[in-house]
């Protein structure tokens, strides 16, 4: 039994040794900033994807709410997919916003949305 731990506390010691070395350091440390990278690069990207979307469909919804409109989801514009707010058959804000058109005659005059299928309009949620 003595023999089995003195042959345990000398490889702890080896493996402890080993972990402090400057070159398992340096592999270490390498190794995670890759994996973060990676993290960042396509996890964070869909998170923030997801999320993004979300605060988008909420935004929509809400003004559509607060000026009796309805709202069209995954509305293809600019080549992204958008939220679009409509009153009276005519757009009037994008979520995320559209750089090639933020007023209302602006939107009205994008030719996505000129013979949009007004059937594919959605009333906002009541609030809860």
């Amino acid at each position: 039994m003595a023999s089995h731990s003195k042959n345990s506390s000398a490889f702890v010691g080896a493996v402890k040794r080993l972990a402090e070395s400057d070159a398992v350091q340096k592999a270490a440390t390498g190794a995670i900033a890759s994996v973060a990278a990676t993290a960042a690069k396509y996890g964070g990207k869909k998170a923030t994807g997801r999320r993004g979307k979300k605060d988008a469909r909420i935004k929509a919804q809400n003004l559509a709410r607060q000026i009796g409109g309805k709202y069209s989801d995954d509305t293809v514009l600019g080549g992204e997919l958008r939220y679009v707010v409509w009153k009276r058959d005519r757009p009037v804000a994008t979520f995320p916003p559209f750089a090639g058109g933020t007023s209302e005659a602006e939107l009205a005059a994008c030719p996505e949305l000129q013979d949009f299928n007004l059937s594919l309009l959605k009333e906002p949620p009541a609030k809860s």
